[in-house]
């Protein structure tokens, strides 16, 4: 009697187990599948001439450029790429502009300038949301990478 209630538990726990790791591996699919994207492509509704040139997320974007200002911007400044990451504020900027400022892990910050007519969608973020930012990079005068012409892109 005491085998077939081992053997009954045993298979209780690979059962559940087998069901946590299924429910594991469809997270990973799912996260990978939405920061897995690279390369040169075209998010939906952009104009001609909007293709996107990189997907990076914003600790790697500060990370180039502070490594080395001058080959970061050769890789990023004036293209358009898609930043993902944590929000760290949302405000607006001495000219009454709305930003974002994206966390990177270390005293810069990834601002990400929006237009007027998104202050509604930028109302219902939250600092430490996660989110992905297209905008053309504007560089990194100081300590902060600048990202113009922004839209959120989930």
């Amino acid at each position: 009697m005491a085998d077939s209630a081992t053997t009954f538990s045993i298979r209780r726990v690979l059962v559940g187990l087998a069901i946590g790791m299924s429910g594991v591996i469809a997270i990973g699919m799912v996260i990978g599948a939405i920061w897995g994207r690279g390369g040169s492509e075209t998010e939906a509704g952009d104009a001609p001439g909007q293709t996107v040139s990189e997907i990076v997320s914003a600790t790697d974007l500060a990370i180039a450029y502070g490594r080395n200002q001058v080959a970061a911007d050769i890789r990023f400044k004036d293209k358009i790429i898609i930043v993902g990451g944590r929000i760290k504020s949302i405000g607006k900027d001495v000219h009454d502009g709305p930003y974002v400022s994206l966390i990177t892990g270390d005293y810069t910050t990834v601002r990400c300038m929006f237009a007027d007519t998104d202050t509604p969608e930028l109302s219902r973020l939250q600092p430490w949301q996660t989110v992905r930012i297209k905008g053309r990079c504007g560089g990194s005068p100081y300590s902060r990478i600048l990202l113009h012409e922004c839209k959120l892109v989930w």
